[in-house]
């Protein structure tokens, strides 16, 4: 899925749990959590193509390929709702811009195939 439309539907799902309008910063924060998973796994592997000049190619630092190291924790399901439960923890509310991540890893689910970028919802537990 694109990446620009995880944010779009996240800034659907913010619309409808939070009734009320609070100005365009709440709609940048539900944006930029729906695309924060794609973001994290993609951006710098396109940045390091772009300068290296083997744009198109994996990015391989130190033997290792970072857009899938990064793609399984930014994909986790897991990781996501621990991040979830310590930001409770630590701020005593529910942050709730943050599900459009988990969305993002719930849409992702289904659409991608195991060939592709499979979504490792479960990492590190299992590798199902």
């Amino acid at each position: 899925m694109d990446i620009l439309a995880h944010g779009v539907y996240n800034i659907a799902l913010q619309k409808t749990i939070q009734k009320e309008h609070r100005g365009w910063k709440p709609t940048l924060a539900a944006f930029g959590w729906g695309i924060l998973p794609d973001f994290a796994a993609f951006s710098i592997p396109f940045a390091q193509g772009i300068l290296s000049g083997s744009f198109g190619h994996h990015a391989v630092i130190g033997g290792l390929d970072l857009a899938h190291t990064i793609y399984q924790y930014s994909h986790s399901l897991v990781i996501f709702f621990a991040v979830f439960l310590l930001t409770f923890f630590f701020t005593r509310r529910w942050y709730l811009p943050m599900l459009g991540w988990g969305l993002h890893i719930v849409m992702d689910m289904p659409l991608h195939t195991p060939h592709f970028f499979p979504t490792p919802f479960l990492f590190p537990l299992s590798s199902y």
